[in-house]
């Protein structure tokens, strides 16, 4: 680990990463729910996995990318289908989208802040 470590650049190697937290109350309480399903933890676990073969160097990145796409691109499906059959009440599916987007939001301004200091 700091073999890798040495190798990433002084700004990265300096800045301190920062674990998720816990919250006394969730901000995103319908996502959660929705990721704690464990249909969800087994999508899950599986695009960590197809990530972690990216830096394994025995590994194809290709295949890898390939298999975290068709992974989220089949659970994105399966919510979709969800959608549609009434799974969710109206208000859950607005809770949701307001929580989805309020993590975009987040997400895009990190990156964004990212490509704005080159």
């Amino acid at each position: 680990m700091t073999e890798l470590k040495e190798k990433l650049p002084l700004e990265t190697r300096t800045r301190e990463v920062t674990s998720t937290c816990v919250h006394e109350t969730s901000p995103t309480p319908h996502l959660d729910h929705e990721f704690q399903q464990p249909q969800s933890k087994q999508i899950l676990q599986a695009v960590i996995a197809a990530l972690s073969d990216i830096a394994d160097e025995h590994r194809c990145t290709t295949c890898a990318v390939e298999t975290s796409s068709r992974l989220l691109t089949g659970y994105l499906r399966e919510v979709r289908e969800a959608k549609k059959s009434g799974k969710w009440s109206k208000e859950e599916r607005k809770a949701m989208k307001k929580e989805t987007k309020m993590l975009a939001s987040v997400m895009k301004r990190d990156v964004g802040g990212l490509w704005r200091e080159n």
